[in-house]
């Protein structure tokens, strides 16, 4: 796991700490750049399995931006939506105590971002009305639920972003959705397997429109609480293929996993999202990142 910081232009006694530079946390440190100066040269690197690794990160990056405050961005997880109970657990018993101890210590100079799962989080809400319509049914989901809980329970100034289905500009060590996989899958003339039934309806949004409406929030201090963070747009499966044979021109070969455990409708309508929420169409943005140069070949 990675951490890279900014000491902001606005607020300025205000220090940013990103940590987990995956496929979203790239996109939110790139954004970043344009509203302040990178405090490390370099990302730190440090274990995920040792929070003392993980608190002593962001401490030094604190401690070095010479900023009184420190607005955390957390972007990190092992753990994917399959992950089982045990896998969760440990996840969770490393955030409490990073965020514990930083909460203990710097209380009264931290706020925190955190970027959970909506998917994970309103699996087993068929019909959401209203933002606060909970109802994990799998442990991915259940143990986001109590991370937030948990910082809910510290007293500091916290967001929580929860966000749909992913995708955007990928690197070796991002953890991958059904749209990269399908991209990525097609340019190697690769089969990819689906764990969902074709007509599963899901809800996908670029990292880009997330990377800019969290940092946006950040230094701009935006409202506390939780938001749900999707494109209010309804795909399945079949759909998002044929939409990306379309715009590659080319077969995507696909398979189905014999299993009902991923094949839930998870959608969101566009009234539960913020109103300064910005969204990349579909097809814009997977034409952005095809013609990017990791997919040149």
């Amino acid at each position: 796991m990675s951490a890279v910081a900014f000491n902001l232009y606005n607020p300025k006694d205000t220090c940013c700490v990103v940590v987990g530079l995956g496929l979203i946390g790239r996109s939110i440190q790139q954004y970043i750049n344009l509203f302040g100066q990178q405090v490390n040269a370099t990302k730190i690197q440090f274990s995920w399995a040792s929070s003392s690794e993980i608190i002593d990160a962001i401490i030094h990056l604190y401690v070095e931006s010479k900023r009184e405050k420190l607005a955390l961005i957390w972007s990190a997880g092992r753990g994917g939506f399959a992950a089982d109970d045990n896998e969760m657990k440990k996840e969770y018993d490393i955030f409490s105590e990073v965020i514990s101890s930083l909460a203990k210590k710097h209380g009264d100079n931290l706020s925190i971002n955190m970027l959970s799962s909506a998917g994970g989080i309103y699996e087993g809400n068929d019909n959401i009305a209203n933002i606060s319509d909970v109802a994990p049914i799998r442990p991915y989901g259940i143990w986001k639920l109590k991370q937030e809980t948990l910082i809910e329970s510290l007293n500091v100034p916290a967001r929580f972003y929860r966000i749909s289905s992913a995708y955007g500009y990928i690197n070796a060590s991002s953890r991958l959705g059904l749209i990269n996989n399908l991209i990525n899958a097609t340019f190697a003339n690769k089969n990819a397997l689906i764990y969902a039934s074709p007509y599963t309806l899901r809800d996908y949004i670029f990292t880009q429109d997330i990377a800019r409406f969290v940092v946006e929030n950040v230094v701009g201090d935006g409202e506390l609480g939780p938001k749900i963070l999707a494109s209010g747009r309804s795909v399945s499966v079949n759909m998002l293929i044929s939409l990306i044979a379309q715009l590659l021109r080319k077969r995507v070969k696909v398979s189905y996993s014999p299993t009902n455990a991923n094949s839930r409708d998870i959608v969101f309508q566009s009234r539960l999202l913020p109103e300064c929420l910005s969204i990349t169409s579909m097809e814009e943005s997977i034409r952005m990142i095809t013609t990017n140069s990791y997919f040149s070949h």
